[in-house]
Formats: C-alpha cells, structure tokens, sequence
C-alpha cells in the first residue's frame, strides 16, 4: 500500500470529475438557502411576538391592579415612626433642652440627638419666624453671647453661630413649605 500524500490527493481533488463540483455547488447552495430560510423564520417569530406584547388592552391592566391592590393590606402608619410635621408633632420626644436660651413658647421638641460631646436638637411647630428669631437673637444677647450670622435667606431661613468663652452654640431657623418652622440647635457639651 502506497502512504498517504496530501498534496497529490489535493491535486486529484482540483482536477477531478465536473460532476463533483456540480455537486458540492449544488450542496453549498442549499446549505446557503436553508439559512436563509431559517433566519427568515426567526425573523417573521420574533416581529409577530413584539405588537402582541406591546399591545396589551388598557383596560385589562387596569382591572389587573386594582385586583391586586385589593389582596394588599391596608398599612396604617406608626405614629412613632411618621416623620414629625407641624401638624402631627403634639408631644415632645424624649431629651432634654439644650441651653442657655429656653425654647419659644408653643413649639415642639420633634428630634433629640447626641453624638459624643454634641447634641442636637429640633423643635417644630406654627409660629411667626420673625418672631422666633428674635426671641432667640435677644434671649443669647442677654447672657453675653456674641452673634456670627452664618447664612440667611428669605426662603430657606437663617443660620447663626453663637459663642461665649468656649461655648459655641449654631442655631438654624427653617421655613416649611407648608407652614410652620423648624428650629434647630446644635451645642457642644463641656
């Protein structure tokens, strides 16, 4: 038996019977064409999967949530856990009140927090802001405390710095949106 030799089978290959080349080009082609076919029905698939996903009656969706909403619980707030607001603040939350200036008459304590040596404090509530600012401008200037104004503003408020000695009180007057104000003061403890 004589080895094998590829490139003589190469060269009988090339040179072989017209009919094999008929063949292999007839094979090719209905190869090509399957494909083609092919992609031509994954094509018409997916164009008609798309509209019917995206065509989806408005109503039935409608019905559809309110269904659901139905098999939901009804939530009820906590009440210790609603953030405080002019109307839902009636009570102070635990804390004390930083001094040295009493709180304004009328508001709430609704945030009471200490961090180390600092405390801050939060009362909220229906007043006049003017009102406010100047109970705290006069009530620190009376017991020698000397004012640095940080920022204000005719929307968002005021904010002072406060200092005597080594304390240093910063207070921050806030307007709400809905009325009301929130008053801040942070304080470093001794």
């Amino acid at each position: 038996m004589k080895p094998f030799n590829l490139r003589e089978a190469a060269e009988r290959f090339v040179q072989g019977h017209p009919g094999t080349w008929m063949a292999i080009a007839v094979s090719m082609m209905a190869v090509l064409a399957f494909v083609v076919v092919l992609l031509i029905e994954i094509a018409t698939w997916v164009w008609e999967s798309i509209p019917r996903t995206q065509n989806i009656d408005r109503q039935q969706t409608t019905v559809a949530l309110k269904d659901q909403t139905k098999l939901l619980p009804v939530v009820q707030p906590v009440p210790s856990l609603v953030t405080p607001t002019p109307e839902h603040v009636q009570r102070d939350v635990s804390g004390t009140d930083p001094g040295p200036v009493a709180r304004f008459p009328g508001l709430a304590r609704s945030h009471w927090h200490r961090d180390g040596r600092e405390i801050t404090v939060r009362y909220e509530g229906n007043a006049d802001s003017d009102a406010v600012l100047t109970h705290y401008v006069n009530g620190f200037a009376a017991r020698g405390y000397a004012q640095q104004i940080l920022a204000s503003d005719q929307v968002d408020g005021v904010k002072h710095e406060y200092m005597l000695e080594s304390d240093k009180v910063k207070f921050v007057l806030n307007k709400k949106p809905k009325g009301g104000i929130k008053v801040s003061i942070i304080t470093v403890m001794p």
